[in-house]
C-alpha cells in the first residue's frame, strides 16, 4: 500500500522598483511505501518499506534586472523524490522494477544570465538567449541500466551532473523564425560504496551534449516546421564498455500546416524521417518513421 502527502509554503518578493526579486520555498513531504511480495524460496510473503518517511524539501532563487535587455538568474534547492510505481514495478515490456528502491535526495543549483529584444542588425525581433551553468549532486540517484536486455533501476550511492545549457530563439525577416536548445553537461558517477568501481565513469543512458533546433517559416496561411534532435553517446552499463556504448543520432521531424477558413487548421506531418531505431535515453526504442494527418478547430 503507498499514500503520500505533501504541504509547501513559498514567498515572493521584490526590492528596488522591482529590479530585483526573491523566491523561497518550504515544504514537508510525507510518505508511506509498503511493498508485499511473495518470495517463492520462503514460501511466504515478505513486506518491504524502503521509502517511507518524511521530507522537507527547500529552494530559494534570486534574480536581477540589471537594464531592461539583461537579467541575472540563480537558483538552490534540496529536493527528496521517492521512487514512483513504475521505477518500483516495472511494466509488462521491457522495464523491470526494484522494490528495493530508496528515495534519492540532492541539490541543485544553477546561475545564468538572459538576454532578450530586438536585433535590428539582422531584422530580427523578439530575440531571447540564454546562458545557464547547473550543477546537481544527487545521493542514492535512481538510474536505469539494462540487465539481459531489459532496463531496471537501482540506486547509485552518489552523482555529479553539472555542465551548461543554451537557449535561444528570434523572429527573422519574411516569416522565418528559429529556437533551440544546447546542453552540454559531464553526467558523473561519484559512488564511493559497494558502486565504486564505476566511480569516474559516466553515469548509464546520460548522454554528454543533446541539442533541439526548431525552424519555422510562415506565409500567410501556409506555415513549415521542422524538429532537429540530436543527443551524443552514451553507454548502457555503468561500466562503460565499448560494447555497450550507442553512437551519437540525430532524428528530425517536418511538417506543413495549413490554415482553412477562420476557425480549421490542417498539419501534415513525418516524425523520425531517417527512421532511426535507437535514439533515446528514457530506455525504449523509437516507433519508425511515422506519419500524421491532422485537423484542429478552434471556436474562436
Amino acid at each position: 500500500d503507498r499514500y503520500q502527502y505533501a504541504g509547501y509554503i513559498s514567498t515572493e518578493s521584490t526590492f528596488f522598483d522591482h529590479n530585483i526579486g526573491v523566491a523561497t520555498q518550504i515544504g514537508l513531504h510525507r510518505t508511506h511505501s509498503r511493498t508485499t511480495r511473495r518470495e517463492s524460496d520462503v514460501g511466504y510473503d515478505v513486506v518491504r518499506d524502503t521509502a517511507s518517511g518524511s521530507y522537507i524539501p527547500r529552494s530559494v532563487g534570486m534574480s536581477w534586472r540589471v537594464n531592461p535587455w539583461l537579467q541575472a538568474r540563480a537558483n538552490w534547492g534540496r529536493y527528496v523524490r521517492v521512487p514512483n510505481l513504475y521505477e518500483l514495478f516495472g511494466d509488462r515490456g521491457g522495464t523491470i522494477g526494484n522494490d528495493k528502491l530508496r528515495p534519492e535526495s540532492g541539490v541543485n543549483r544553477d546561475v545564468g544570465i538572459r538576454i532578450n529584444g530586438d536585433v535590428a542588425q539582422i531584422r530580427a525581433k523578439d530575440g531571447v538567449a540564454e546562458v545557464v551553468y547547473f550543477d546537481n549532486r544527487v545521493t542514492d540517484a535512481i538510474v536505469f541500466w539494462e540487465v539481459y536486455n531489459r532496463v531496471r533501476p537501482f540506486n547509485m550511492g552518489g552523482t555529479h551532473i553539472h555542465g551548461v545549457e543554451l537557449h535561444g530563439g528570434a523572429k527573422l525577416s519574411g516569416g522565418l523564425s528559429l529556437a533551440g536548445n544546447l546542453v552540454v553537461q559531464r553526467p558523473k558517477n561519484t559512488s564511493t560504496a559497494i558502486d565504486s568501481l564505476y566511480f569516474g565513469n559516466d553515469l548509464p543512458h546520460q548522454p554528454r551534449w543533446q541539442v533541439e533546433l526548431r525552424p519555422e517559416y510562415n506565409r500567410g496561411r501556409v506555415g513549415l516546421f521542422s524538429v532537429a534532435n540530436g543527443r551524443g553517446r552514451y553507454y548502457r552499463q555503468p561500466m562503460n564498455r565499448l560494447a555497450d556504448r550507442i553512437g551519437a543520432k540525430w532524428v528530425f521531424d517536418v511538417g506543413v500546416r495549413a490554415r482553412i477558413g477562420e476557425y480549421l487548421a490542417l498539419t501534415a506531418e513525418a516524425r523520425n524521417v531517417t527512421d532511426v531505431k535507437e535514439f533515446h535515453s528514457r530506455y525504449v526504442p523509437l516507433p519508425g518513421r511515422s506519419w500524421f494527418l491532422t485537423l484542429h478547430g478552434s471556436s474562436q
